[in-house]
Formats: structure tokens, C-alpha cells, sequence
């Protein structure tokens, strides 16, 4: 709807949300129901948006704004971007690096991890696997094919090596200092699964007959939640 829009930001220190349905003519103030300075709306359609700001703080409404409801992000940390894809998947991103994620509209957000600890001021997803962050100092990180959790983070104590990277014939992975059943796939850049193994090897072949030149996004996993991606070319 060209015609209708919304508008956060901060008076005396305290939230303030204005709404217009005439393209910005004219302005009008919602209730946010909080104090917290808010930074950043986004809605999904003419009912349903969301809000965050500081301390953490996101709110919801699904009646275009004349209710606003506290949502609990469980973070403290200020929160200065918020894009949804849907009704139901979102994304939170502010201070220290926090990057938040519901697939609930939410009603659950998790952290998840940036591999920064730059604040990030912005986040934009193109669909549920691939988008970017930008931040502080001019970083810009990608984020997408399931990035592992905050909390798993540490799980990871082994080196992986991915040569040659560019490949020709063929991209060889070896994963060291780990055992286990393990996926090996490869992402396209518009999130797309293009092939996948799996195996109980550390590892893995892929052939140049299973693969088109191009850029692509390596994800290794395995059952316990840990994560490895890198950025792999094959021409």
C-alpha cells in the first residue's frame, strides 16, 4: 500500500510510533506501550509489524498498530533493524553483534550467530537462507544457510580444510580431529540446496560433473548441531 506507513523514533526519552494512511501527509501517534527509545518497524502487511529498540525491546501488533504487545527477546542488548519474510520468520539485529530469529511471529525469538561483535545496524533477507547484516566501521557479513547457534558455537573444535578453492574438476573437504555421520551440501546464492552428501567420512569429493560454474555456499553439519560454512567458486 503506497498510501500507508510507519514511523519510530524517540520523544523525551520514550517511544513513539506515528502511523499515516495518506502517503505522509498526514501523521498520526500510536501507543507503543513502552518507554524504550525505539529504532527500527517493519510490517509484513497493512495489520501486522513489528518493532524494536533498546534494551532489547520488541513489540508486535496484528490490528495495523492500534495495539502494540511486548514480545520477550531475551536480550538486553539494543535492537536496531527487525525484517520479516512472512507473518511467521524474523529477524532481529543490534549491539554486540546480537542477531535474533523467530519462526513463530514472535512469539519465541533464539539468538543466533553473526560472528561479529560490531553492533549491526541493518539486516535485509532475499528468503530464509540467504540475506546480509551490515554494521559498524562499514562490515557487511552474510548471513544465511541455518547459522549455528550462539550456544553450539563452542561445540566447534575442529579445523576443516576445502581445496582448491577456486575449483576446476573437482572441491575436496577434509574435516580433522572429528568423527560422526556428517552433510556436505552446496547452496547457490539464492539459498537454493544444488547438492548434497552424506557420510560418516571426514571426507568428501565433490565432482565437477555435479556442478555449474558459479558461487556457492558449503555447509557442513552434523547431528549435534555443529556448523561450518564457507564461500566456495567453481569455474
Amino acid at each position: 500500500d503506497a498510501n500507508e506507513g510507519w514511523g519510530v523514533g524517540t520523544v523525551d526519552s520514550q517511544a513513539m510510533i506515528l502511523h499515516t494512511t495518506n502517503a505522509g501527509t498526514n501523521w498520526t501517534q500510536q501507543n507503543s506501550g513502552v518507554v524504550e527509545p525505539l529504532h527500527s518497524v517493519f510490517f509484513v502487511n497493512n495489520t501486522t509489524g513489528w518493532a524494536v529498540g533498546a534494551n532489547g525491546a520488541i513489540i508486535a501488533t496484528t490490528d495495523g498498530g492500534a495495539n502494540w504487545s511486548l514480545q520477550t527477546s531475551g536480550v538486553l542488548n539494543v535492537l536496531f533493524d527487525v525484517y520479516f519474510l512472512d507473518v511467521l520468520k524474523g529477524w532481529a539485529v543490534g549491539g554486540a553483534g546480537t542477531v535474533l530469529k523467530t519462526t513463530d511471529g514472535g512469539t519465541n525469538w533464539t539468538q543466533e550467530l553473526s560472528g561479529t561483535t560490531t553492533d549491526i545496524h541493518s539486516i535485509t533477507m532475499r528468503n530464509e537462507n540467504l540475506g546480509w547484516l551490515c554494521g559498524d566501521g562499514g562490515e557487511i557479513r552474510m548471513y544465511g544457510l541455518d547459522p549455528t547457534a550462539i550456544n553450539e558455537v563452542n561445540k566447534w573444535r575442529v579445523d576443516v580444510a576445502v581445496y582448491p578453492n577456486p575449483a576446476n574438476d573437482w572441491l575436496s573437504i577434509d574435516i580433522k580431529n572429528a568423527e560422526g555421520d556428517w552433510s556436505y551440501a552446496l547452496y547457490d546464492i539464492l539459498g537454493k540446496l544444488v547438492v548434497e552428501h552424506k557420510s560418516n567420512q571426514t571426507k568428501m569429493l565433490f565432482n565437477r560433473n555435479e556442478i555449474i560454474d558459479g558461487l556457492y555456499f558449503l555447509k557442513i553439519s552434523n547431528s549435534e548441531g555443529i556448523a561450518y560454512t564457507e564461500k566456495v567458486i567453481f569455474n
